[in-house]
């Protein structure tokens, strides 16, 4: 749902579910939307170690190799069913800042409105927030910068199993970032 209607510019916040302690995980600004299956067609790109489809004829299929998604089952639900392929859409994101394991719940203490409108969410993604959401969202992003002017990639993905690679904090896991 957030690849089908972000745009270049909007600033991505990924928050942790109950199960993860409504900790932090990312906060990421777009730089561009690859439609149509772009990402896993132009050659630019397919040299990223998440660029795990390739275009065969009129489908796309899974790249042998690839460390995620290791039998390529997820294709339907990460591009969409075929022949119509929706969910063919990346996000180009190079300015970030990537928690993934690393306790963020510090949050939580200074931005009220943002805790609380989290505390009463479903899963899914929003767009439209209340002022003082919006408020919180924006100080949050700026003390993370601040805070981490240079380091984009501050801890392990939280989904690290799946990703195929070490799981040792000296080895950071590249999934995708």
């Amino acid at each position: 749902m957030i690849r089908s209607s972000a745009c270049k510019g909007d600033w991505l916040f990924g928050f942790g579910g109950k199960k993860l302690g409504g900790r932090l995980i990312y906060i990421a600004e777009v730089d561009e939307v690859l439609k149509g299956g772009e990402y896993y067609r132009n050659p630019k790109y397919m040299i990223r170690p998440d660029c795990i489809y390739q275009k065969e004829g009129v489908n796309y299929s899974w790249k042998k190799g690839s460390d995620f998604h290791k039998n390529g089952s997820n294709i339907d639900h990460d591009l969409g069913k075929f022949p119509e392929r929706k969910r063919a859409i990346a996000l180009l994101i190079n300015n970030f800042r990537y928690f993934g394991e690393e306790n963020t719940l510090n949050w939580q203490e200074k931005y009220d409105h943002l805790k609380t409108m989290l505390d009463d969410l479903k899963q899914g993604h929003r767009v439209n927030h209340s002022t003082e959401v919006e408020s919180d969202l924006n100080k949050l992003k700026d003390a993370i910068w601040r805070q981490y002017p240079d380091e984009k990639q501050l801890g392990l993905p939280t989904n690290r199993e799946k990703c195929g690679k070490s799981s040792t904090r000296s080895s950071k896991c590249n999934c995708g970032s």
